[in-house]
Formats: structure tokens, sequence, C-alpha cells
């Protein structure tokens, strides 16, 4: 059982499964957290964007606008329309997808709590 690991166990595995670092697994965590909190609430269509290959908003700038939801949503659908960087790789975005969708509903917790969310 996942939660009788250690702290930061979850991820080490979840990043060896996955072929990706740790910190890799913990930007990621974050940067999913940021586009569902965006996609429920100033750009519904972001994930679509994400998905196909347009978007073209750096990941910093996702989960900056995610926390200006509540306090100036104009700017945060500003910043999550305004980008000019490049998009992630399919190939990455595909193996952290992978690795999200494949962790139970504690394992992406303890992750969130273990990358500062």
């Amino acid at each position: 059982m996942s939660d009788n690991l250690a702290p930061g166990d979850v991820a080490t595995r979840m990043a060896a499964e996955h072929g990706v670092s740790r910190r890799t697994l913990f930007r990621s965590a974050k940067y999913a957290a940021a586009t569902d909190r965006l996609a429920a609430t100033v750009a519904p269509d972001l994930l679509k964007r994400i998905y196909s290959g347009e978007n073209r908003t750096p990941q910093s700038t996702i989960i900056r606008a995610a926390e200006l939801v509540d306090t100036d949503p104009d700017e945060a659908r500003r910043l999550v329309y305004g980008g000019k960087g490049r998009p992630t790789p399919r190939s990455t975005w595909g193996r952290l997808v992978s690795a999200w969708n494949a962790a139970t509903d504690a394992e992406r917790d303890r992750l969130m709590r273990e990358a500062g969310r």
C-alpha cells in the first residue's frame, strides 16, 4: 500500500515508472492542478489546446494564472491566452498524464503535499 511509504517514495516510484525525474513529476502535478482550475473557471478550452499541441503558454505562466483566478480573473485569462512560449512535447506530456491518471487519489494528495501545494 502506498500509504505506508515514507514521504517521497510515491514520487520516486511514479517518476521511475514513467521515465521522468521526481522534480518533473512535482512540477507537472502543480501544472495539472493549475490547468484543471483554469479549465473550470476562466479557460474552458485550455485542456483541448494543451492536448492538441496548440497551447503556447509556458507552464510557469499557467501556474501563475491559476493563482490569480480568485483575485483577478481577467488577468488570469490574459495570461492563459497571451502566451508566446513553446508547447510541451507530446511524448513528455503523455508520460506525465499517464503517471497522473495511474495514481490513486491518496498518491495524488501526497504528491501535491510534497510539491508544496
